[in-house]
């Protein structure tokens, strides 16, 4: 498990991306955030308010390696993250699917939430 990259959007929160593998709990506070993995690593997506309080947290993966590697918010609290998937990918983070398949080994993603978390 580990954090690839963090930003801060204007109104203080903050956005952490990074890799996980089986099961893990991703809320750093007193609460549990409970996630699984599909197979390897996924990626996850987390905000915090300016304390460290756990808002949100959204994850995907597939059935090989999946990488978050970079995190940005634009000025409206979109949130963008790119880094590399292998084999085929569920990039809907909630309950549906949408499935993209890597044509040959790894490919690069640029994947985007709205300022709500729903994608």
């Amino acid at each position: 498990d580990g954090c690839s990259s963090v930003d801060v959007d204007l109104s203080g929160n903050i956005y952490i991306t990074g890799y996980f593998e089986e099961t893990v709990d991703l809320d750093p506070g007193p609460g549990i955030w409970e996630v699984q993995a599909h197979d390897n690593e996924d990626v996850f997506v987390s905000k915090f308010d300016s304390v460290g309080n756990l808002l949100m947290c959204k994850t995907w993966g597939g059935n090989s390696s999946d990488m978050g590697w970079g995190i940005r918010v634009d000025a409206i609290g979109n949130i963008y993250t790119t880094g590399w998937f292998d084999n085929m990918v569920d990039f809907d983070p909630g309950s549906g699917m949408y499935y993209i398949t890597t044509n040959g080994n790894d490919d690069v993603f640029l994947h985007m939430l709205p300022s709500d978390g729903i994608w």
